[in-house]
């Protein structure tokens, strides 16, 4: 092998070393056109399966867990349920909880699905309907069957407003930093209005992406490390009541967008040995 390509491999490796350890971990996260439209497709391939299910199925009374069940009533009601996620998702409220009783009465369906022959009727647009659904608990943090986790998300407006505020706090936060260094600590002062500015203009960049409904998982993960460094620029400093308000408003921005973006928060320092 020559030179050149050792040095090559060498390079690629070191630079395959840097990439795999990201200081923040990073989710994609869909947008709220995006949610809409895994919403429209997990109500399209529930009608598919519906439609598809053995007729005498539909009339059937089974036994279950909790007792007896009318199929037919127990469809209608699934139904009812995605028709209700749908109308309630918009861009104020995610509908968290209505995407969680239309997994509930999707569990029951996939365990008296899994009891049946596989040459059921309808079998393979259940199946179908499950990778639909599966894709939209995905958006949530969740997954189907068998969830892990429950739903929960936060839409676009709280991330904008997150980030807003971050902004907001940040300004008031650079406002009082004479009273948390001290005038003559101009060293100290001038870093942390370096940090703020940087988070400043990551907050920027996050609220734009989600404005503009594009991904934007990188820019919630610089904006976290840009809140990072923020703090750790007054780490140590007793900070005064509006100091402390306005760093204690950037910390629940941060903390919106971490949850969001399923960022894992920041460990807390150890206080100091005495």
């Amino acid at each position: 092998m020559s030179i050149a390509r050792i040095l090559g491999v060498v390079a690629l490796t070191a630079l395959g070393a840097v990439i795999a350890l990201p200081a923040v971990a990073q989710t994609a996260r869909p947008g709220d056109k995006a949610v809409e439209g895994l919403i429209e497709q997990v109500e399209k391939s529930a009608n598919t399966f519906q439609k598809a299910l053995d007729k005498d199925i539909k009339k059937a009374t089974v036994r279950g867990a909790q007792g007896e069940v009318d199929v037919k009533a127990f469809l209608e009601d699934f139904k009812t349920s995605i028709e209700r996620l749908k109308e309630r998702f918009d861009k104020k409220y995610a509908a968290s909880a209505e995407l969680n009783a239309v997994m509930s009465y999707a569990d029951g369906m996939e365990k008296f699905i899994q009891s049946q022959a596989p040459t059921l009727k309808g079998r393979s647009e259940w199946d179908e309907f499950k990778a639909s659904l599966n894709n939209l608990a995905g958006a949530y943090g969740s997954n189907f069957p068998n969830a892990t986790n429950p739903p929960r998300r936060m839409n676009d407006l709280e991330i904008q407003d997150a980030a807003a505020a971050a902004g907001k706090n940040g300004d008031n936060l650079k406002r009082e930093l004479k009273t948390v260094f001290g005038k003559e600590d101009k060293a100290g002062i001038e870093a942390a209005e370096g940090s703020i500015e940087a988070m400043h203009k990551a907050a920027k960049a996050l609220k734009s992406r989600v404005d503009d409904g594009k991904p934007a998982s990188g820019e919630a993960v610089a904006f976290v490390e840009a809140v990072r460094k923020v703090d750790a620029s007054v780490a140590g400093k007793t900070l005064p009541a509006k100091a402390k308000t306005a760093s204690d408003g950037i910390g629940a921005a941060v903390a919106k967008v971490e949850q969001a973006f399923n960022i894992p928060a920041a460990k807390a320092a150890a206080a100091p040995a005495t």
